[in-house]
């Protein structure tokens, strides 16, 4: 939604420039107007003079937006061939990942080469340093078979220097290859970039382009045989072109308004931040009291991260070190709170409580008699509530729990509840 909310908004400004650029070319041309109406009778003696010079600034106004439009359209063209041309190379994330697996191979071959030219090099160095053979023992330089030996190693490392040669270019070549992809694909999405802010800059320039032609029209139309009521007439034209114009742009304006307060809400500082600073301690209070009305002589405070921390004047206690059934305390306290916060918030009110199989686990029968006996004694005191617990612990013989009403559920085709006398 977030997303969605912050796309609208940059549309929505975009727009609003276009609006306001509308505005003011209206603005301008009511001043102008104004100032027609109020020194006709001054220039009537150079009206052709002055008609000439403000269609001069005009014409250069509109000479200036032309040429910007002009020069746009031709770097967007220039952009998109660019673009096209680049575009021409078909799918390049496939020869990307062609080229690292062979260059993959190639690197491994490359480390090959270089291990078995070593361990050559080696044996060379270990006969060539020595007057005996270090595996045989014989002499060296009297050995024919020995020289014969050494005669390969240097042929086999000739060998091998050119084959590493010749993999080692088509490393370097395939190397320049993937760049040269990789440095298209960078290429393209910095020209889509830039081919976007060339258009908006170019939809900005028409439009002015456009209020231009319509003051040069108006200029044009104006003669010396005035009408001073017909220049009025075009004066609240004006004005209400004007009037549009501007509750386009205040519509416009109230939009970006309320999905910058929009984004502001939604973001983790927004209404989170509101909720935990504010509901906190009226949340906190809440459980406290509850737990008070339990019997319960520990206190509880959430915390931002809604981490709890429990504690009376002595002693600071973890939720783990108490029984089931003061577990079950706090978490009915936690519980019955939340719902008196929904209900503040919303504005909404409910006179019945369904507890399903929450006292079923982790409580022994005492305890789940005194919790019981507890909220009926809270509940009567202080709202009209009825709470109705459903459970499948065999607790209607015990003489703790005070019940109103006790019902039992066969299960049958249809299931039939009975209540116990």
């Amino acid at each position: 939604m977030l997303k969605n909310i912050k796309k609208r908004l940059s549309l929505n400004k975009i727009e609003q420039n276009l609006k306001l650029n509308d505005m003011n070319s209206h603005e301008r041309q009511i001043n102008s107007s104004l100032n027609f109406q109020k020194e006709i009778s001054e220039k009537s003696k150079n009206f052709e003079f002055e008609k000439e010079k403000e269609l001069k600034n005009l014409e250069i106004q509109l000479q200036t937006d032309s040429t910007k439009i002009e020069n746009i359209a031709l770097e967007l063209d220039n952009l998109t061939k660019l673009y096209s041309f680049l575009d021409k190379e078909k799918d390049i994330e496939i020869k990307i990942n062609s080229l690292k697996e062979k260059n993959n191979i190639l690197l491994d071959e490359k480390n090959s080469f270089t291990a078995e030219a070593k361990i050559i090099n080696k044996q060379k160095e270990d006969l060539e340093n020595n007057s005996i053979c270090p595996f045989c023992g014989t002499d060296i330089k009297s050995s024919k078979q020995i020289q014969e030996y050494i005669k390969e190693i240097n042929e086999k490392l000739v060998n091998l220097k050119k084959e590493f040669d010749i993999i080692k270019n088509n490393y370097l070549e395939t190397s320049n290859q993937l760049n040269n992809l990789e440095e298209i694909i960078n290429k393209k999405n910095n020209l889509l970039k830039e081919i976007e802010n060339k258009k908006e800059f170019k939809n900005i320039y028409l439009s002015n382009k456009e209020n231009t032609l319509k003051s040069i029209d108006i200029v044009k139309k104006r003669v010396l045989n005035f009408d001073l009521d017909k220049i009025k007439n075009d004066l609240e034209i004006l004005k209400s072109n004007y009037l549009l114009a501007k509750s386009e742009y205040d519509k416009i304006t109230k939009e970006v308004i309320k999905d910058s307060i929009l984004v502001n809400i939604l973001n983790d500082s927004g209404i989170k931040s509101f909720f935990l600073t504010n509901m906190l301690p009226v949340l906190n209070n809440k459980i406290n009291l509850y737990l008070s009305k339990f019997k319960f002589k520990f206190n509880i405070e959430l915390n931002g991260e809604l981490e709890e921390k429990i504690f009376n004047s002595k002693y600071v206690a973890s939720y783990k070190q108490f029984s089931g059934g003061e577990c079950k305390r706090i978490d009915v306290s936690i519980l019955l709170s939340f719902i008196d916060m929904a209900k503040n918030l919303s504005n909404w009110s409910c006179n019945v409580l369904f507890l399903d199989e929450i006292f079923d686990n982790g409580i022994d029968e005492e305890g789940l008699g005194e919790i019981i006996n507890s909220l009926k004694s809270m509940i009567l005191e202080t709202e009209n509530v009825s709470i109705n617990m459903i459970t499948h612990k065999k607790i209607s013989e015990d003489k703790n729990i005070l019940w109103d009403h006790k019902y039992n559920v066969k299960k049958q085709i249809f299931s039939k509840i009975e209540e116990e006398k």
